[in-house]
């Protein structure tokens, strides 16, 4: 992935965007790992899962007795990923309270524990990783644009598994030969291939590592089949059609549509902002399909 190297030979921000599941996790560990902090650790903070009054000492830290309970000092995601990557996982949920001083240690590169005075300075690589659209999140004010453009300064954009084509057997064949290990090799026949192809993935990376350990689990022959494949799949979702339009483009068109709303959910500017398309081209849109 050129763009992996890129951000790695470079100490620019970088923001990776894609769905849940799709190993943007993956991809920024791949970054550490050939940057010149790899070295250092690589810490990954969670936005979405911090309480939002714990955020501001789980980031920054905090000193002793800066609040009630603060019996000792607390080293912060910053200070802990000092000469390393700080990855800031799901910072479309990060809170308005907390986007302010965000921007701050991003623009000045000093922080502030919790109950100090005294300014720290960050020496972490920053990357930040969402599956939200933090372009509509800024048109809607749910989101900083300037925090927005300082994090984006190199996009990369991690396409969902479905749309990966043949990357995903060969995925999965990395995947069976870790969890299966040197001392017992297994393959996929031609038919398992065929369904790992077909299948739509909603769940991306994180669902075919979790089909794959469960294939080795319920299975023992040396050659896995489509079967045994299908037997650990959600069979009541779709399949990727191998040969020919199967379906007019309208109703793709319409398909891709209610997905988007559904997903943001009912909000037109957000959807429209996934579609890459205007809010206004989208109500037409929406008129020509006959929906309200």
């Amino acid at each position: 992935m050129p763009l992996v190297e890129l951000a790695a030979e470079s100490s620019a921000n970088v923001l990776i965007h894609g769905e849940t599941g799709t190993g943007k996790e993956l991809i920024a560990h791949a970054i550490h790992r050939r940057s010149n902090c790899c070295r250092g650790p690589f810490v990954v903070a969670n936005c979405a899962a911090i309480p939002r009054e714990l955020l501001e000492s789980e980031m920054f830290g905090h000193v002793r007795g800066a609040y009630t309970g603060a019996i000792r000092d607390h080293k912060g995601y910053f200070e802990a990923a000092r000469g390393g990557t700080l990855l800031l996982d799901e910072i479309g949920d990060l809170h308005a309270d907390l986007q302010a001083k965000m921007l701050h240690v991003v623009e000045s590169g000093q922080f502030r524990k919790v109950g100090s005075t005294r300014p720290e300075h960050n020496r972490a690589r920053l990357i930040s990783a969402t599956n939200r659209p933090l372009q509509a999140l800024v048109r809607d004010h749910d989101f900083r644009a300037d925090l927005y453009y300082r994090i984006n300064v190199l996009s990369i954009a991690v396409p969902p598994l479905r749309e990966r084509g043949s990357d995903i057997v060969e995925m999965a064949e990395v995947f069976l030969a870790r969890a299966a290990g040197a001392t017992n090799p297994r393959e996929f026949d031609a038919g398992a291939k065929l369904v790992l192809r077909r299948y739509l993935w909603p769940g991306n990376v994180r669902e075919l590592r979790n089909c794959i350990e469960r294939v080795l689990l319920a299975n023992r022959h040396p050659v896995i089949s489509g079967t045994d494949v299908e037997r650990v799949l959600d069979t009541s979702l779709p399949v990727v059609a191998e040969f020919g339009p199967v379906r007019r483009l309208a109703e793709v068109e319409r398909d891709a549509i209610e997905s988007a709303l559904r997903y943001h959910g009912g909000n037109r500017t957000r959807a429209a902002a996934d579609l890459g398309i205007s809010r206004r081209t989208l109500q037409l849109k929406l008129k020509r399909h006959g929906a309200s």
